[in-house]
C-alpha cells in the first residue's frame, strides 16, 4: 500500500510503500506523472495492490502495479479523505524498512480493513457520518497501538463496564472481525465519548508525532 507520494524530478514520483515482505520501502516511479503513463493512476496514497519492483542502489524502482483497490470513493469526501490520510500517517509513523514480516502484514491488513470500512461508511446507519468516522478513527488508533505493543490493557481514566468491554474488544478481537457492525451496535453516547477521549489520549502518549491530516480534521470540527 502506498503511504506517501511526492514529485521526483519533472515527471517522476517518490513513493513510500508498505510491503508485506520488507516493511516500508522507498520506491521511485519514473515518468509516473507523465501524461499517458500506465502508472499515473496507481502512484498515489491509498493505492493497494501487487507492486513489481526492481532494487536500485538506494531505493526500488517501480515497473508495474496490479491494482487491488484504490479507495477512490474516499477521495470524493473531504473529511473521509483526511481521515484516510491520517490512517496512513499513523502507519507511516510506526513502520520502517526491515521490520518483521508478521508486523508488516498486520499493519497492511489493518490499514486495508480500516479504509474499506471508511469507504463503506460502516457505522453511519447506526450513529451518523460524524460519529461513525470518529469511531473508526478510535478503533484504528487503539488497534495500531496494540500492533506496536504501545497500549494499556484497560482505559487509564477508569470508566464503567461498557467502556472496558469495548476497550477489550478492540484490543483483543480477531482482525478480520475488528470492524464488524454487530460488535458496535447500541453503544451509549457517553461510552463512545469516553472511548474517543481515551484513544486520543493514548495516541498523544505513545505516538507523540505531528499528524497533518489530523490537524486539518480538528480545524474542520
Amino acid at each position: 500500500m502506498i503511504l506517501r507520494a511526492a514529485p521526483q524530478g519533472e515527471y517522476g514520483r517518490r513513493l513510500s510503500v508498505l510491503t508485506d515482505r520488507y516493511g516500508k520501502v522507498c520506491v521511485f516511479a519514473q515518468s509516473a506523472a507523465k501524461p499517458g503513463s500506465h502508472l499515473v493512476g496507481v502512484t498515489r496514497p491509498m493505492v493497494c495492490g501487487t507492486f513489481r519492483l526492481a532494487r536500485g542502489r538506494n531505493a526500488y524502482n517501480l515497473h508495474g502495479v496490479a491494482l487491488m483497490e484504490d479507495f477512490s470513493r474516499i477521495l470524493t469526501d473531504f473529511e473521509a479523505s483526511c481521515l484516510g490520510a491520517y490512517f496512513l500517517e499513523l502507519v507511516d509513523y510506526f513502520s520502517q524498512e526491515g521490520m518483521e514480516p508478521q508486523e508488516a502484514r498486520q499493519l497492511l491488513n489493518l490499514s486495508y480493513l480500516a479504509l474499506s470500512a471508511l469507504q463503506e461508511g460502516r457505522f453511519a446507519a447506526e450513529y451518523g457520518k460524524e460519529v461513525s468516522e470518529r469511531l473508526l478513527r478510535s478503533i484504528f488508533e487503539l488497534r495500531i497501538l496494540v500492533t506496536e505493543g504501545e497500549y494499556t490493557e484497560r482505559p487509564q481514566r477508569g470508566g464503567g463496564e461498557e467502556l472496558l468491554r469495548l476497550w477489550r474488544h478492540v484490543t483483543g478481537e480477531r482482525l478480520s472481525r475488528l470492524f464488524s457492525r454487530e460488535a458496535y451496535q447500541g453503544i451509549p453516547a457517553e461510552v463512545l465519548q469516553d472511548f474517543f477521549l481515551e484513544t486520543e489520549s493514548a495516541v498523544r502518549r505513545f505516538a507523540p508525532g505531528k499528524f497533518h491530516a489530523l490537524e486539518v480534521l480538528r480545524e474542520r470540527a
